[in-house]
């Protein structure tokens, strides 16, 4: 794996999925400058209160994955997540938030500071410990935190 940050605004980001883990994904575009287009036939009650995000109330088919240049299988069906990955072009970059080995790329913890931005990952094995390794490392840094 290779470390970037990318720059997502103007970039089509689909997520499927509706769900806290969904909704998760969701904040950390929009805090990103990114606007993503949320697919699933039901949605965490939060999802309504997002901005700025399109969501599509359907179950998800192929014809979903159309421009997007970033995809994010989220939902609670593996079969789906798998199909996802099988549907993506080869130029699409997809996470299976399900199955870490599906995966052209995984999300970090991160802690944004005006001046840093730490990024911890295991490899997406792990999120609970790369946010608890994001928390004692930002402690350690700022202890005001």
């Amino acid at each position: 794996m290779y470390p970037i940050l990318l720059d997502i605004h103007n970039k089509n980001i689909l997520i499927v999925g509706g769900g806290r883990i969904a909704l998760r994904k969701a904040r950390g575009i929009i805090e990103s400058g990114g606007h993503p287009r949320v697919v699933s036939p039901h949605f965490h009650e939060d999802f309504h209160h997002l901005q700025p995000v399109t969501l599509v109330t359907k179950a998800y088919s192929s014809e979903d994955l159309e421009g997007a240049d970033l995809i994010l299988a989220c939902t609670d069906q593996e079969k789906v997540n798998h199909q996802i990955v099988q549907d993506a072009k080869s130029h699409q970059w997809v996470n299976n938030c399900g199955d870490h080995r599906e995966s052209d790329f995984y999300n970090m913890a991160v802690e944004r500071q005006e001046d840093y931005l730490i990024a911890v990952s295991t490899y997406g094995k792990n999120p609970r410990q790369s946010r608890q390794l994001r928390q004692e490392i930002s402690k350690a840094i700022d202890p005001q935190l």
